[in-house]
């Protein structure tokens, strides 16, 4: 395929309580899992919220030769949603 080559795009939703999506771009599926919690804010930000991000390849982690590239694209995502959220203040955290 080219790069303006369509492709289907589906997304599925699980149910309310367990906050899963499976995306499907052509053949490749990414299927995320979200949570939330209430928890007390920080002492010195008493009015801000807080959101974290965690990535997780379980799927994949079968093959010992290629955890290291793994834990390496992980840690790369990981400071990208952090550079896209937190740093760039896309989220308001005194609204969460």
């Amino acid at each position: 395929r080219t790069k303006f080559d369509y492709r289907d795009i589906n997304v599925k939703y699980g149910n309310s309580t367990n906050g899963l999506v499976v995306l499907s771009l052509g053949k490749t599926e990414v299927m995320v899992a979200s949570s939330k919690k209430i928890i007390s804010p920080q002492k010195n930000k008493p009015s801000d919220g807080f959101y974290k991000f965690n990535i997780d390849f379980k799927h994949f982690q079968h093959d010992s030769d290629n955890n290291d590239a793994l834990q390496q694209s992980r840690l790369e995502l990981m400071r990208l949603l952090d550079k896209v959220f937190i740093t760039s203040r896309a989220i308001d955290t005194t609204s969460l």
